[in-house]
C-alpha cells in the first residue's frame, strides 16, 4: 500500500470516529427536537 493510499484510508477512519462521537454526543438532544430532528437522525444512522 503506498504512502498516499495509507493517508487516505486513515484520514476516512478518522471521520468515521468523529462522526460517531458527534452523533453519540447530539443524539439524545436530536431525537427530543421534533420529526425533523428524527429525520436528521434517521439519516446519520443510515
Amino acid at each position: 500500500m503506498s504512502d498516499f493510499m495509507k493517508y487516505v484510508v486513515i484520514t476516512l477512519l478518522l471521520l468515521t470516529v468523529l462522526a460517531i462521537i458527534w452523533i453519540l454526543k447530539d443524539g439524545f438532544q436530536v431525537r427530543h427536537s421534533g420529526p425533523i430532528g428524527a429525520r436528521i437522525y434517521a439519516a446519520y444512522l443510515l
